[in-house]
């Protein structure tokens, strides 16, 4: 019985995250940046002065696929890149004021899409789902850890 109720739940897990990212994917297409630069403009956003490796270890890529997308967001004239005068190998990344206004929309646009995802939820009940997800998150970099060590 257990077991047929964690899949079930692990399923509806699933299509519920295949069904939040559709629908980010549709609503900042209006953006004209993709989700995956999307987020990477974001985290600059938040945390201007972390550096490109900080960045793709905090976003969990590949310090090559964050490059593939800042260089995107670059040319699109969403970020600009100058070098540290300290060190040269060391880039500083500044959101244009373009990309400055793709983050205000897409704050907004989150902020909808999170209040449409728990409408019908008490605080309670999205203390306790937050407290469950922290715990499946926990569980997961467990297991995570796991397979790095073997593999």
């Amino acid at each position: 019985m257990r077991e047929k109720l964690v899949e079930e739940t692990a399923r509806a897990f699933r299509r519920a995250n295949r069904l939040l990212m559709r629908i980010i994917e549709k609503k900042v297409s209006s953006t004209q940046v993709y989700r995956g630069q999307h987020q990477v403009l974001m985290h600059i956003a938040h945390h201007p002065e972390a550096s490109q490796a900080e960045i793709a270890e905090r976003m969990e890529i590949s310090p090559s696929a964050l490059a593939v997308s800042l260089k995107k967001l670059e040319k699109g004239g969403y970020i600009r890149r100058s070098a540290d005068i300290s060190d040269e190998r060391k880039k500083h990344m500044e959101i244009t004021e373009a990309g400055s206004k793709v983050v205000s929309e897409s704050h907004v646009m989150f902020q909808e899409i999170e209040n449409q995802m728990f409408q019908g939820f008490s605080e309670e009940k999205i203390q306790i789902i937050h407290r469950y997800l922290n715990q499946i998150v926990d569980n997961l970099i467990e297991v995570q850890q796991k397979y790095s060590e073997e593999g």
